[in-house]
């Protein structure tokens, strides 16, 4: 198998962590799986997008008198157009101007409504799915090398260890044992999720929460 474009890091990265040869292929479709899982135990832990995805088309009902809300996704690679519409229509009219209308903020994904000269604070139409925002967001993967070199190293972190011991165990045919004795004594495994209480604190700051979050008001 090959790692999908969600995988969060490398099988290079992580044969070069792990001491082994890249030449050395013979286990690389369980290299790969663990990978896969923990990649999809992070974005599931997250609640969010890690890798981007390419094109989103997102709708939001946000709560009265918000000038400022999030995206679900981020960090913002681009934003194609934001309607606010009442009607649901989304025609040209409700199109709105970037850096005139509304402001965008990368690293958070917040889109901020501005300042009228006339009229004073700008607030976000509270009508439902009034909102329609299409965009790129996520961490962006290297074309050359295959690894996502800019996901904060935190969460990169977590993947690679996370992955190491799910590989391990499933290399000693472990898998869901608690406590085990063998020749060498007696062993406990690790915990049987992926990540590790530690490991969620670790990327604690990364996870979506609420709204504020863009989680209200999603399509």
């Amino acid at each position: 198998m090959a790692l999908s474009d969600r995988a969060i890091i490398s099988l290079a990265e992580f044969k070069n962590e792990n001491f082994i040869e890249v030449g050395d292929t013979a286990q690389d479709t369980r290299l790969e799986m663990s990978i896969e899982r923990v990649s999809a135990a992070v974005e599931a832990y997250l609640d969010r997008v890690v890798i981007s995805q390419g094109t989103l088309t997102e709708y939001y009902t946000i709560p009265r008198k918000n000038s400022t809300f999030q995206l679900n996704q981020w960090p913002i690679v681009s934003v194609t157009t934001v309607h606010e519409d009442d009607t649901r229509t989304y025609a040209a009219a409700s199109l709105l101007t970037v850096d005139t209308e509304y402001l965008v903020v990368v690293e958070n994904g917040e889109l901020v409504r501005t300042w009228s000269a006339t009229q004073g604070r700008r607030f976000w139409s509270s009508h439902f799915r009034a909102v329609k925002v299409v965009y790129v967001a996520g961490w962006k993967r290297s074309d050359t090398t295959g690894a996502a070199d800019n996901v904060p190293w935190e969460i990169r972190d977590v993947v690679m260890r996370a992955s190491a011991r799910l590989w391990k165990e499933v290399e000693r045919s472990k898998q869901g044992v608690v406590t085990m004795s063998d020749a060498a004594g007696s062993w406990t495994r690790y915990s049987d999720r992926i990540l590790t209480d530690e490991m969620r604190s670790q990327i604690n700051q990364h996870r979506r929460f609420g709204f504020g979050s863009g989680k209200l008001g999603r399509a």
